[in-house]
């Protein structure tokens, strides 16, 4: 198989420059790493006064996908999964694997702010107090990462389904056993490949056997 593009957007507060060593390291394996700096985010343009929202970073992955000459492999990191859902309801065959790594994966009318735990929502609430439109990054976040833009975590998704229509579609999460549960109650398609790289391996496994996901593949930490 030929070389793939494999597109990486980072989460919030985060640009391109988070991939890079990824990107080096497809680079190295014959593939084409391209990392997305979202609008907004750039450190050298940190919190410009146009408007900034969900659908402006959906049209910018959008823009880039369509750019390329294949169908590109999409990764997406935490608040990146909105983008990514989005830009593949709108364009799914630009798209041959979608990749949510500890991501957002909204359903029609959610956001992200309905979607994360409630200490993020007091973050994006503090955060955004100093501007009122830029929601200022967590003390322990790398020195490059800039204010994110507000509306992007407020709006919500608008989706078809379509994005589903991508046959190829991996979900990574970093989770403890104690949220097992509630990974298990996302109600996530049986058929769906779960990777999971735990040192408990025993308590996951019987969970996911007892949800009948039987397509988790467990790695073991090293």
């Amino acid at each position: 198989m030929g070389g793939m593009d494999v597109v990486l957007i980072p989460g919030a507060n985060h640009g391109g420059w988070w991939y890079q060593p990824v990107v080096e390291r497809l680079d190295a394996l014959g593939h084409r790493g391209v990392a997305v700096t979202l609008d907004g985010l750039d450190p050298d343009d940190p919190e410009p006064a146009r408007p900034i929202n969900l659908d402006t970073h959906i049209a910018q992955l959008l823009d880039l996908v369509r750019a390329l000459p294949e169908p590109v492999v999409a990764v997406g990191h935490s608040y990146a999964g909105s983008v990514l859902s989005g830009a593949a309801d709108a364009a799914p065959d630009r798209f041959r694997s979608l990749v949510y790594v500890d991501a957002c994966v909204p359903e029609d009318g959610d956001s992200t702010w309905s979607m994360v735990a409630n200490w993020e929502r007091e973050w994006f609430v503090d955060g955004a107090g100093r501007t009122g439109l830029y929601v200022d990054k967590l003390p322990f976040f790398d020195e490059r990462a800039v204010a994110h833009p507000l509306a992007t975590l407020l709006q919500r998704s608008q989706l078809t389904g379509a994005w589903r229509t991508v046959a190829d579609k991996h979900y990574v999460a970093a989770v403890s056993p104690a949220q097992v549960k509630a990974l298990i109650a996302s109600e996530l398609d049986p058929k769906t490949e779960v990777v999971v790289c735990m040192a408990d391996r025993k308590t996951l496994e019987k969970a996911f056997k007892e949800a009948g996901l039987d397509n988790a593949r467990f790695v073991e930490p090293k």
